[in-house]
């Protein structure tokens, strides 16, 4: 288990269970509920490397 606690978010906890490389779940404390779920649902059973680049090409994207 892995508990990262972001900041200048909505969220206050995001906690993810890995079985190996892959993620086996992802929580999140606070935050809007609905997209949570959908992003939780996204990265559950991927690898973790493919969710870090889809997640770093999505925020590359957004700081142009």
């Amino acid at each position: 288990m892995f508990s990262y606690y972001p900041k200048g978010v909505c969220s206050r906890q995001i906690i993810l269970h890995f079985d190996g490389d892959t993620i086996k779940d992802c929580k999140f404390m606070g935050g809007c509920s609905g997209n949570l779920q959908g992003v939780s649902r996204l990265v559950k059973g991927r690898n973790i490397d493919e969710v870090i680049a889809i997640i770093k090409k999505i925020y590359y994207t957004l700081i142009k």
